[in-house]
């Protein structure tokens, strides 16, 4: 087994203003920029996180897009090819970016819009072949005024449908149907507020961090159907629930609902079928579920950027400056049917782990390093289809990474972390496992933050279902 050190292909500096303090979260914090602007989030095809993007119709220049959100509220969106900057949106919020993506599934000319949710309440599309940055939105989702911000959005239907995660707690739907008219964007006439169409209100007691609609796994419907009606939310409470949207009620459509143990601020799909769940909390943990049942199966727990620290090598190169510090997030490569975490420190070196599951237990292993490109903390990443990685951090740079480049391969470390998969019918599910055991030279470390701003503790609340025992793939 061996892995690959990666050097970026190329990297562009998003923003030379500096700014302070400009970046306001939910506990009231805004001295969290202190240097300048931060890229929070990027993405190209899809959401800024997680998958693949969907492949856009031939005749789109979608895939040539990457876009990122800053933290003075702008978002900037380059061509790939050329890393010139093609649409800028100076303002696109009053407030902080939450979650960004790109859209153009219900239309011929593919990724036509971008769409951003804010902690303004605001869930806003712009039409990139609008020049002008002074245009109005193509169309807006306002949250109720009792709700606070917007954290997160997911589409569905054919890209028809959105839902949006409120800070209070709730879950909104807005119809994007109308989004398929006139372009004409810099006539303000044009500016569509999309209709709620709905709401749950039952499914979290906190903030809603992330909603996510379940990718669809037939191949032959990837433009026509990009998601199923599944939909996950993740909170502040801990909990994790599954809703089949196709349902008339809320109460009918909760399928599942898994207690995680900590506040979540990622989550997604993974599998063949797309029956596996992945969760990172605020605490710097990841456990892996099989959605349906709500079986946990496995739980890296307390430990996990101890397993990933001794599965990068530091513990026989006693370089800690190498450390884990933060997990940056996951991503489910279908076509290889591949489960990788994205996992860095705070001098802005990151490593890419593969997850792979057998009748022993689930272990980490280092596929990649990506160093040299960032000078601080990675906070968000995007995969493309030609197998390249671009990652955003709070240096404001964009980095492009060539997952291919086979120019320095070396061998793994002989060991691997492992650890043991959860007996689900144990009382003991939900307890941190202490199975898995650290090289006797690794030293434990510290929990420094990374990653995303620490949230508070929440109580603990049973599990809803209990099912048979799942095995995995």
């Amino acid at each position: 087994m061996s892995f690959k050190k990666l050097a970026p292909n190329r990297t562009v500096v998003t923003s030379f203003t500096p700014q302070k303090g400009n970046i306001s979260y939910d506990n009231g914090s805004t001295a969290l920029d202190e240097d300048g602007v931060y890229v929070l989030h990027v993405c190209s095809g899809g959401s800024c996180d997680s998958m693949i993007p969907t492949p856009p119709p031939p005749s789109s220049k979608s895939s040539s897009r990457i876009s990122c959100a800053l933290s003075d509220r702008s978002i900037v969106t380059y061509d790939r090819e050329t890393m010139h900057v093609v649409h800028t949106v100076p303002e696109a919020h009053s407030s902080t970016i939450t979650d960004l993506s790109h859209h153009g599934v219900t239309s011929s000319a593919g990724d036509q819009h971008i769409i951003s949710s804010g902690m303004d309440a605001c869930v806003r599309i712009f039409d990139v072949r609008c020049s002008s940055s002074s245009v109005p939105p193509a169309m807006q989702m306002n949250l109720p005024a009792k709700e606070g911000g917007a954290l997160s959005f997911s589409l569905g239907y054919d890209g028809t449908l959105a839902a949006v995660g409120g800070e209070g707690g709730n879950i909104y739907f807005y119809d994007l149907r109308q989004l398929g008219g006139n372009h004409n964007s810099h006539n303000n006439s044009n500016l569509h507020e999309s209709p709620l169409l709905g709401s749950y209100v039952n499914a979290h007691t906190d903030e809603v961090t992330r909603v996510r609609f379940q990718p669809n796994t037939d191949s032959s419907s990837l433009i026509t159907s990009s998601n199923t009606s599944l939909l996950v939310s993740v909170s502040e409470d801990g909990l994790a629930s599954i809703h089949d949207t196709s349902k008339p009620t809320e109460d009918s459509a909760l399928i599942s609902t898994m207690n995680i143990g900590s506040p979540i601020r990622s989550v997604g799909f993974f599998g063949p079928s797309m029956e596996g769940l992945y969760c990172l909390t605020g605490a710097e943990t990841l456990s892996l579920w099989h959605h349906d049942s709500a079986q946990l199966l496995c739980d890296f727990g307390h430990s996990t950027r101890e397993l990933l620290t001794a599965a990068i090598g530091v513990a026989n190169t006693h370089n800690h400056n190498a450390a884990i510090e933060y997990l940056v997030g996951c991503h489910w490569d279908a076509p290889k049917e591949t489960l990788s975490v994205i996992a860095g420190n705070n001098n802005g070196d990151t490593g890419i782990f593969s997850i792979n599951g057998s009748t022993n237990g689930y272990n980490m292993t280092l596929t990649s390093t990506i160093t040299g490109g960032h000078r601080s903390c990675i906070r968000s990443f995007a995969y493309t289809q030609n197998q390249c990685i671009y990652t955003g951090g709070e240096d404001a740079r964009l980095c492009e990474w060539n997952l291919l480049d086979n120019r320095h391969t070396q061998p793994a470390q002989k060991h691997m972390m492992t650890k043991n998969k959860q007996n689900t019918n144990s009382k003991e599910m939900h307890k941190h496992s202490s199975s898995h055991t650290l090289p006797q030279n690794q030293k434990a470390i510290p929990h420094i933050s990374g990653g995303g701003p620490i949230r508070r503790n929440k109580k603990k609340l049973s599990n809803h279902n209990h099912h048979q025992q799942y095995k995995p793939y």
